[in-house]
């Protein structure tokens, strides 16, 4: 079908403002602002920012479905 549609074009093609995004992830607005511009974040922001993405959008939202989400590496210790 194509390259998959990015957070941001399936929050615009919905109306979605970034206010009421993270209102409904309960996260700073600014987190969603870097999550869409690409910055990795972990695991669990990223999936609770999908959840809430599809709970106001009415689509599947997830990781296999969203394009240009990235998520942080855990850092467990260093093997220095």
């Amino acid at each position: 079908m194509g390259e998959k549609r990015t957070f941001l074009q399936i929050r615009a093609a919905h109306n979605v403002n970034l206010e009421a995004l993270a209102e409904a992830a309960q996260v700073p607005i600014e987190d969603i602002y870097y999550l869409e511009a690409g910055v990795p974040y972990p695991q669990e922001f990223v999936e609770r920012a999908l959840r809430a993405l599809a709970a106001l959008t009415g689509e599947a939202c997830t990781r296999e479905t969203v394009g240009g989400i990235y998520v942080k590496e855990e850092e467990e210790g260093s093997n220095a």
